[in-house]
């Protein structure tokens, strides 16, 4: 079977998915007997739904009705299109007529049949927070019960008065004179008069009255009413288990009135919208055909899931003469039998007509909604008291009785806490706190390096390139063939410096102070790398305090704990750094002459620099040149090399290992020049054994005299700091534990906030049978989706942003698909790759028996079949064709 076109625009972007259950036809007046059809006026049917309305009360009561999406019923209009009026029609109670009396905060209205007497009742209910989470939701009665249905219009308007001024006593408007008037400190109000009615006249129905939307205002100053009436209903209507109660006027055309595009907009498939055309009386003669097609649901763009009603109220002359309500129900019903069109309309669409099946489809809808949230409400309820639970634990404990051992703890586990870091934590990786130490010690090896004077053994003039790195150097090491702080000496530079130094030495001997010159250049330049490693690990190490300060003692700030250890903390490690700087100093001023008792170490690196400054230099010489130069291969016999003569000739003397270039080592030099290259095989051999040296100890000694000198001292100092042994020291410490009062308010609120949730759970539990509901309802979800929906194809537009996925599995009387429902590219994807074990349909009977209960257990439900696909409990399903305004 072909199923009908719906392109993915028709669907909307909101979740109405959860009313798709609600078998009320939209072609057809008349829904197929189901077992609330059967016995929607017996005493058992009122006391299941009677406990299901009851149910949805406590849970609001307890102040989780925004947050669990309760199933409602939210009745909006426009202003002067009769909703007042409907309200009066349903409930039997007049609301505030008077100017300026209109409805200014939502009228919630909970309708309950008793063989007793009619009685009345009015709370005010404020919730203390914004959306989501709103704190604790107090109900206040306001006022004794009542008797007398005249009074109940006069207790709504005062009541109303102390909802519009919250910063009053609300006894001050109960009590206050009749003729007296209150300005209202707001216009408008979230916060809700609950009109509780109970009688055996009336209808077990709970629904709420909202203010009707504004579309002028007369006084400029008031302009802002406009659009915070729209908030007001929006916020109801927006959420996906509110079914909307849209009231129309036939005085006006539908596009003229604002409240239908409203629920247009957040209903676009009309599949919670409930439709009621008010004022049938004042339809033009000859105009009716419109208003009769919607009433058939006839008319394509205002097509309803629930289809449309029609109600006749009195008019404001018989309101004055003192029509009764009963009186006013038989004025409605005897218009629709005795006026044309509305009498000679089908009788299938009769039951459209007149207030009592309203109020009948009303009820039972809205029983249907809310028996197919239990599950979902109970998953949610788990899912917050998880979440709250972990809210909980993020919020430190109350202050314990004795604040002077919390104290200490938390003294000691912060010591500990440092001890771990500057003793090294393996497990941190690289941003530990000894591992970043070593990182920045490495820099600093590097800035030394940078620093090395670079010896060129060959005359400024020579325009010779510099010397390559010497093989004999540690692998992995750069050092400088130019220097980049003006380190670099030629040859001719350490003779012109090593003659001028001479003073009465003997012949050959250079004085120590060119040495001694060379070497202090360089040890001068050393002053900033070592500034600079320290400067790093003071931050490293300062960062590392202060999160750990915050991470021990931050919860504590409002007493003034963490502001006192910081303070301690960070004298201590003044103290700390300028003791290491005094270290730094005294090290540099050791430095500054050259001394070393490594012999060894010096004399090898010291003869490795001299034979490589002079194979360079020689190499640079043209009989050097000469000399490392190789020998043509077919050189004739009597024209031998001289110097391979000389070579064989040495090899037969026992030099066999001897090379060309070894020859060049014997070339002579002057003596002067000579005297430079020792110069600066000294000065550069030393600046090795000195760099290894110091770029151990001035990391050594800010790990000994900055990180662990604190680490060793900090426990006693925060003790004496802190001055635990001191006669005052309960008092002051608990001053320091005293949390602030937005941490206790936020503790109250958490803890009240379970409390509350956990009586939520114990209320849904004691509902028969939800929790066998639940666990069939996860069994059915978990069933295989590719055997009972198939997809339809994606456009390539890069603009779609969902498909349409159409319900296959038909029952024996369907001629054409259920109704579509909207899910999104993602989705799709994953339905496609959702291959799960097959399980095998799954019939009921009824949810009684899909709950688990016996066929007579107290338990408000309709009759359903169930299939794999289905996520709440259907009526028996029947051909729907598109719905959408």
């Amino acid at each position: 079977m072909s199923s009908p076109s719906v392109a993915s625009s028709d669907l909307g972007e909101d979740d109405n998915s959860l009313f798709a259950f609600v078998d009320i036809d939209a072609n057809a007046g008349m829904a197929q007997a189901t077992l609330m059809d059967q016995d929607i006026n017996s005493n058992e049917h009122a006391r299941q739904r009677r406990e299901l309305l009851d149910l949805i009360i406590r849970l609001q009561a307890i102040g989780l009705g925004t947050e669990l999406a309760l199933p409602q019923i939210a009745c909006i209009g426009s202003q002067s299109v009769g909703k007042s009026s409907l309200i009066e029609s349903i409930s039997g109670v007049a609301l505030p007529r008077a100017s300026g009396t209109c409805t200014r905060c939502p009228i919630e209205c909970r309708l309950k049949r008793s063989e007793q007497a009619w009685e009345a009742t009015v709370y005010l209910r404020f919730e203390n927070g914004k959306s989501g989470y709103v704190g604790k939701t107090t109900e206040i009665q306001f006022g004794s019960q009542m008797t007398e249905r005249m009074e109940v219009q006069e207790r709504i308007r005062r009541a109303q008065l102390a909802i519009l001024n919250p910063t009053i006593e609300p006894l001050t408007f109960l009590n206050a004179e009749e003729s007296r008037s209150y300005p209202s400190s707001r216009s408008f109000s979230q916060n809700c008069v609950i009109v509780a009615l109970s009688g055996n006249e009336l209808s077990d129905l709970n629904f709420v009255d909202l203010p009707g939307l504004i579309a002028n205002v007369a006084d400029d100053r008031n302009v802002g009413d406009i659009e915070l009436v729209k908030e007001l209903v929006t916020s109801y209507i927006s959420r996906p288990s509110c079914l909307i109660l849209l009231t129309i006027s036939c005085e006006n055309d539908f596009e003229n009135q604002g409240a239908g595009r409203l629920a247009r907009e957040y209903d676009p498939q009309g599949l919670r919208t409930i439709g009621v055309l008010t004022k049938p009386d004042r339809i033009e003669r000859g105009s009716e055909q419109p208003w009769i097609s919607m009433i058939k649901n006839e008319t394509e763009t205002l097509r309803l899931r629930h289809g449309w009603f029609s109600v006749k109220q009195p008019s404001a002359r018989q309101l004055e003469g003192g029509m009764s309500w009963s009186e006013a129900r038989e004025l409605d019903e005897k218009y629709f039998q005795d006026t044309a069109p509305w009498s000679t309309i089908e009788e299938e669409w009769r039951k459209r007509l007149g207030c009592s099946n309203l109020i009948s489809h009303l009820g039972e809808t809205l029983g249907k909604v809310i028996l197919s949230r239990l599950p979902h409400i109970c998953d949610e309820v788990d899912r917050l008291i998880a979440l709250n639970a972990s809210q909980l634990e993020s919020i430190p404990p109350p202050p314990s009785l004795d604040p002077l051992a919390e104290v200490l703890q938390l003294v000691n586990s912060f010591t500990r806490d440092i001890t771990h870091h500057v003793q090294g934590d393996p497990r941190s990786g690289r941003p530990g706190l000894v591992q970043s130490l070593v990182i920045s010690a490495k820099a600093f090896q590097e800035d030394l390096r940078k620093i090395t004077p670079v010896f060129q053994p060959t005359n400024r003039g020579d325009d010779a390139e510099a010397p390559d790195t010497p093989n004999f150097l540690p692998p992995g090491e750069r050092w400088p063939s130019r220097s980049e702080k003006g380190l670099t000496y030629w040859l001719d530079d350490i003779v012109e410096l090593a003659e001028g130094a001479r003073t009465r030495e003997l012949p050959g001997e250079f004085p120590f102070a060119v040495t001694e010159e060379l070497v202090t250049r360089t040890m001068e330049l050393w002053r900033q790398p070592v500034k600079e490693v320290f400067g790093r690990a003071e931050r490293i190490f300062v960062q590392r305090l202060t999160t750990l300060v915050e991470t021990h003692f931050g919860q504590h700030a409002h007493g003034g704990l963490r502001a006192a250890i910081q303070k301690i903390v960070l004298e201590k490690l003044d103290e700390c750094k300028t003791a290491t700087a005094q270290e730094l100093n005294f090290l540099l001023d050791m430095e500054s002459f050259p001394f070393t008792l490594n012999s060894h170490y010096y004399l090898d690196y010291k003869e490795k620099f001299l034979k490589h400054y002079a194979t360079f230099r020689n190499n640079r010489s043209a009989l050097g040149r000469s000399l490392r130069a190789r020998p043509p291969s077919n050189q004739p016999t009597e024209r031998a090399d001289p110097l391979e003569v000389a070579l064989e000739n040495l090899r037969r003397a026992g030099f066999e290992r001897l090379s060309r270039g070894d020859l060049v080592k014997l070339l002579p030099a002057d003596f002067s020049q000579q005297a430079a290259l020792e110069i600066m095989a000294g000065a550069r051999a030393y600046y090795q054994v000195a760099y290894k040296r110091f770029s151990d100890t001035i990391p050594l000694a800010i790990d000994h005299r900055y990180v662990r000198a604190f680490e060793r001292a900090i426990q006693t100092t925060l003790v004496a700091g802190l001055k635990i042994s001191a006669s005052d020291a309960h008092d002051r410490c608990a001053k320091w534990m005293a949390e602030s009062q937005s941490v206790v308010r936020k503790r109250a609120e958490l803890t009240d906030r379970k409390e509350r949730l956990e009586a939520a759970r114990m209320e849904l539990m004691e509902v028969p049978g939800v929790v066998a509901m639940r666990e069939r309802l996860s069994r059915i979800d978990r069933a295989p989706r590719q055997a009972r929906s198939r997809t339809t194809k994606l456009p390539t537009s890069p603009d779609v942003r969902s498909s349409v996925v159409v319900d296959e599995t038909y029952s024996e009387t369907e001629e054409v698909p259920r109704a579509v429902t909207p899910v999104t590219v993602e989705a799709v994807a994953a339905l496609s790759v959702y291959e799960p074990e097959v399980i095998h349909e799954i019939s009921y009977s009824s949810p009684r028996e899909m709950m688990g209960l016996r066929p007579h257990a107290p338990v408000f439900s309709p009759s359903s079949t169930l299939t794999p696909g289905v996520t709440a409990v259907p009526a028996t399903p029947r051909p729907a064709p598109r719905f959408g305004w």
